[in-house]
């Protein structure tokens, strides 16, 4: 993701790399959802809210349309906790207020 053009143009090779192990060393990797509900005009994004609940996410960050376009998710399901879509930028600002 890192090495898109897009990015990559904003972010030192060094940066990232440094980013990518600090990432590997506090990621929490999730199993996969069970029961993906489509609430996203978009299927494929269907995916990425059901881990979200799932794994009792405070927030998932992402820069798509479709999940930014979902102003709240439906009611979650019993046992998962509901969760925000947030922009990479929104989220980088609440990052930065708890500092």
């Amino acid at each position: 993701m890192l090495a898109r053009p897009k990015l990559a143009s904003r972010v030192a090779p060094e940066d990232a790399r440094a980013f990518v192990a600090w990432l590997e060393r506090v990621a929490i990797v999730a199993p996969d959802p069970v029961g993906i509900v489509a609430l996203s005009p978009d299927p494929g994004d269907d995916y990425l809210l059901a881990l979200a609940r799932a794994n009792r996410a405070g927030a998932l960050v992402s820069g798509d349309a479709h999940l930014l376009d979902l102003e709240s998710t439906t009611e979650p399901a019993p046992g998962h906790a509901e969760y925000r879509v947030l922009a990479p930028a929104v989220f980088a600002d609440l990052v930065d207020s708890l500092r």
